[in-house]
């Protein structure tokens, strides 16, 4: 289904884009902005929280640094190779 999205806004955005590029270089940019806001509205006010409370752990600035990511990946090899793999799958893909 994100494949759907992902394609199906590859074709929609041009057209929306181009028609308003025509009536301000800027309007484009706008609507896209104002697009992400009603987005992020969505999900902060509409979906529930999926992780339950005696789950949650409180915030620790510690547990937020990206360095401390790749010491977990470190620590299992399998996550390594999966990680490594992942991260040159987006390299090539990059590349065109």
């Amino acid at each position: 289904m994100i494949g759907v999205a992902f394609g199906l806004a590859f074709i929609l955005r041009p057209g929306i884009g181009g028609p308003l590029g025509d009536i301000d270089v800027r309007l484009p940019f706008c609507v896209a902005a104002g697009f992400s806001l009603a987005n992020w509205v969505y999900g902060y006010f509409f979906v529930p929280e999926s992780l339950r409370d005696e789950h949650r752990k409180e915030f620790a600035l510690h547990r937020a640094n990206p360095i401390g990511s790749l010491v977990l990946l470190r620590s299992h090899f399998e996550l390594w190779k999966l990680a490594s793999l992942q991260f040159l799958a987006y390299v090539s893909h990059e590349s065109l």
